[in-house]
């Protein structure tokens, strides 16, 4: 998680200029690549491993703007899954939410998620419309205690899989 966290403030500390969003670009990348190689989301007794993600980004204070994330609360909150709708129909969609900007309060908001757009629940191939259906009959209670959810280190899981 640690290292998680070091590669976010990587990107934190990117300010834009003359247009050139290269370094930024490349940092979502690679916590992207991150999401997808290191680690699964583990919630309860469910696991989400991401397959394929879609990064949402959106720091004014370092002059990086991106129109298609909604700026909710919870897109501004570190370990936080964000539901887009309220109701589990095709326009669903669920992030994971990797913003720190709660840990520093000197630091200006800003919102940084990740849309599942493909995962795996628990071994089970789930699309983006799929996923929230899937997740939220049995997360509601648990995250109401508990307000975020855990990384676990994917290599550890496949060992594990690979000895049972």
């Amino acid at each position: 998680m640690k290292n998680l966290k070091c590669q976010i403030r990587n990107l934190e500390n990117i300010t834009v200029s003359n247009e050139d969003y290269t370094a930024v670009e490349k940092e979502l990348q690679l916590l992207g690549k991150k999401l997808l190689t290191e680690y699964v989301i583990k919630i309860g007794n469910i696991e989400v491993e991401p397959l394929w993600v879609e990064a949402y980004y959106s720091n004014i204070s370092k002059k990086f703007s991106d129109p298609f994330i909604h700026g909710k609360e919870e897109q501004s909150k570190f370990c936080v899954l964000y539901f887009h709708h309220n109701t589990d129909d095709s326009r669903s969609g669920v992030d994971i939410c990797l913003s720190l900007c709660d840990e520093d309060k000197n630091k200006s908001k800003y919102y940084l998620s990740y849309l599942l757009k493909y995962t795996l629940v628990n071994g089970e191939f789930t699309t983006q419309s799929q996923l929230s259906a899937k997740i939220r009959k049995h997360i509601i209670h648990y995250l109401n205690q508990i307000k975020a959810v855990f990384f676990l280190i994917r290599l550890l899981m496949q060992q594990t899989r690979m000895t049972s």
